[in-house]
């Protein structure tokens, strides 16, 4: 809560961690979500294969993988995706490449969003330079890191919606 008296905000923070940390079917938790992503995806397909946010292991699929396990688990209960996930890996309901994956896709989707407005590929000459920017030391480092962690999150996505 940001808004309203001290005790307000606290007497809300109170019920919403009431709320988040009230017993669950993990199962129907997982089996809704996937049920929410699959509509999602339905309606909004990944623009390419650069789509680090809607297509298959991307920061979508992360995001409900994270939220599914802080409602099951009750942890990593914090509203940032890279706090949560790291509470998450700590906790060792992940590994912590899972972390990195999320790292390296949210520069990405910065950066490609900032040279390729439109979800076209970029040109070579400017995957370099989001190459560089998310720390990679040239283009093909950077498409097998993309790769691995698309992989990841893919795994761990299915994983816990049930598909091996």
């Amino acid at each position: 809560p940001v808004f309203g008296s001290r005790a307000v905000r606290a007497e809300a923070a109170a019920l919403i961690d009431e709320i988040l940390r009230r017993p669950r079917d993990e199962g129907q938790v997982a089996a809704d979500a996937a049920r929410m992503r699959a509509e999602i995806e339905r309606h909004k397909p990944p623009a390419g294969p650069f789509d680090v946010k809607l297509g298959p292991g991307g920061l979508v699929d992360l995001e409900f993988a994270v939220h599914v396990l802080q409602l099951t688990r009750h942890v990593g209960l914090d509203p940032r995706l890279e706090e949560a996930a790291r509470q998450l890996a700590d906790a060792g309901l992940f590994d912590a490449s899972i972390v990195k994956a999320q790292h390296l896709l949210t520069r990405m989707l910065v950066m490609l969003r900032l040279v390729a407005p439109d979800g076209s590929e970029p040109i070579p000459e400017t995957w370099e330079l989001v190459a560089a920017a998310c720390g990679a030391g040239s283009t093909e480092q950077l498409l097998a890191q993309h790769g691995a962690a698309r992989q990841s999150i893919a795994a761990l996505w299915n994983g816990i919606k049930g598909e091996q």
